[in-house]
């Protein structure tokens, strides 16, 4: 099942309710929303006259009404619109949410039907649920980094709601490994399959499959982490044999960044190359 279709299934299956107590912390507490003031008055329209297409994407929560989240070790809140469904789904860390979507003409939106799971969550909560069927109007700017800023705004035209959007986009997709740790890679076997909006990595090692999560910090630019890393366990051939430097390399890698020829560079926290991919098609894989 598709990542919407799974919360569709909860949503219907779970005795699921509009919420105002879904919680700003992942379910193993790891991090704690900062009661810090936000920005909840713009009263400037926007040059741009956004619409819904606009919309379509992967999006942080980076603020709610006035508490300012942080994200988790292994999730940040995010809220994915599905224009062709009119439909969004998405979390707060601990439940899972979605609902359906209306935006029209100057900037108007509104969401319905919203539901969230009841799971209990440990720390303070944040009424993302209740803040969302709030929703009158939104905006799009780019702040100084150069990332999309949405703001739900409620009917007053007070800003209830500040989401980023995903700037790993570029990853998205199937990739030949070229370059590990400086070492060029001869096997055309070793291969990458990044999933974006899923959240997920699979490739091939050049001996064994591999699967595994990824993780990602919006208040560092162009951040990806891999984690829960696992290989299949053949017996690899003698020879060539790049699974062991694949694996370390990608449990160090820290952020990404496009590099020529539509390839792209995963890389170090310090800033130091260590994959260097180049793109494949689907059926390349």
């Amino acid at each position: 099942l598709s990542m919407t279709s799974r919360l569709v299934f909860i949503a219907a299956s779970a005795a699921l309710t509009l919420s105002g107590c879904s919680s700003a912390n992942s379910a193993m507490g790891k991090k704690k929303a900062e009661n810090t003031p936000v920005e909840t008055a713009e009263k400037t329209a926007p040059v741009v006259n956004h619409t819904e297409k606009d919309l379509a994407g992967h999006w942080y929560i980076s603020s709610v009404g006035n508490v300012k989240l942080h994200g988790y070790e292994d999730e940040w809140p995010f809220i994915q619109f599905e224009s062709a469904e009119h439909r969004f789904y998405g979390s707060d860390g601990c439940n899972v949410m979605n609902g359906g979507y209306t935006a029209g003409a100057g900037q108007k939106l509104s969401f319905g039907n919203v539901a969230m799971t009841m799971r209990m969550c440990p720390g303070d909560t944040v009424p993302i649920g209740r803040t969302i069927s709030e929703t009158a109007s939104f905006s799009i700017t780019v702040n100084q980094a150069g990332t999309q800023v949405l703001s739900l705004r409620n009917a007053a035209n007070n800003t209830i709601m500040t989401l980023e959007k995903s700037d790993i986009e570029f990853l998205n997709g199937a990739w030949q490994v070229v370059e590990i740790d400086g070492r060029k890679v001869t096997n055309p076997d070793v291969k990458l399959v990044i999933d974006v909006p899923e959240g997920r990595v699979h490739g091939n090692t050049g001996c064994n499959l591999l699967n595994g999560a990824i993780t990602r910090d919006p208040m560092v630019v162009s951040s990806v982490q891999f984690s829960s890393l696992a290989t299949t366990r053949m017996m690899c051939p003698p020879g060539e044999n790049y699974e062991s430097a694949l694996l370390i390399s990608l449990e160090e890698v820290y952020s990404g960044r496009r590099a020529d020829n539509k390839g792209a560079e995963l890389l170090s926290k310090s800033g130091k190359t260590l994959i260097k991919l180049t793109p494949l098609s689907r059926a390349d894989f």
